[in-house]
């Protein structure tokens, strides 16, 4: 008799969840409708457990939330993997990033020191002189590819420049071609100057217009160090 009891209450209780289930499952518009609902998505992702036995009965968004859980599963061990592997995966990204500011500034360079004006000609003339053919020679025989230009800056005498464009390109071309050479233009950039010894002194000065370290008393230093 208590078997009896016991299957009849189970009974009514399976038909009594199934019909909860079903009603649960109706108000998420089915599991596989993407429209919104009071401004949510209706879809299999924000159905959750109210959908849960419409997702058994159908198998169709219950294999959908399947994948989902396998692709965040793929996330995570995509992420601990990165987390085991660090810094090594980042390396090359971070120094790229790091070169990034430094990389204009080295291309100004080299175009910097490819500028030619009236000191590498003879006065008055577009003939290049001993240290204008040295630097070409210099451009072509040191510079690395694809750093082997030549720009002539507009300085004076003005009616001169044309002439002087034209010679560089044919000195060029005469001794070494133009195979290697990226470009032969003007350019308002003036030409390196000065040597080694200005900036040395110029990097001296400023550190020795530091002040000295002083060691901060809370952190085991003494008066005697704050006074000096």
């Amino acid at each position: 008799m208590s078997n009896m009891k016991t299957g009849f209450w189970l009974s009514g209780f399976i038909v009594s969840t199934l019909f909860a289930i079903h009603a649960n499952a109706q108000q998420c518009h089915s599991c596989l409708d993407e429209n919104q609902v009071y401004q949510v998505d209706a879809g299999p992702a924000n159905c959750h457990l109210s959908c849960l036995g419409h997702q058994i009965a159908g198998m169709g968004c219950f294999q959908e939330m399947c994948d989902h859980m396998a692709h965040l599963q793929q996330i995570n061990r995509v992420v601990s993997d990165r987390n085991e592997a660090w810094p090594k995966p980042f390396a090359c990204a971070d120094r790229q990033l790091y070169f990034q500011t430094w990389d204009p500034m080295v291309e100004a360079g080299w175009k910097s020191a490819c500028v030619f004006n009236s000191r590498y000609f003879v006065d008055g003339t577009a003939e290049l002189n001993q240290a204008g053919k040295m630097k070409v020679a210099a451009i072509m025989r040191n510079y690395p590819v694809g750093q082997k230009a030549f720009y002539l800056e507009r300085d004076r005498p003005v009616e001169l420049s044309g002439e002087r464009l034209a010679a560089l390109k044919n000195s060029v071309e005469q001794w070494y071609g133009l195979e290697q050479v990226t470009e032969i233009a003007f350019t308002d950039r003036g030409p390196l100057s000065g040597d080694g010894t200005r900036a040395a002194s110029i990097s001296k000065a400023y550190i020795n217009s530091l002040p000295n370290p002083v060691i901060p008393i809370e952190n085991w230093g003494s008066y005697e160090d704050a006074g000096n």
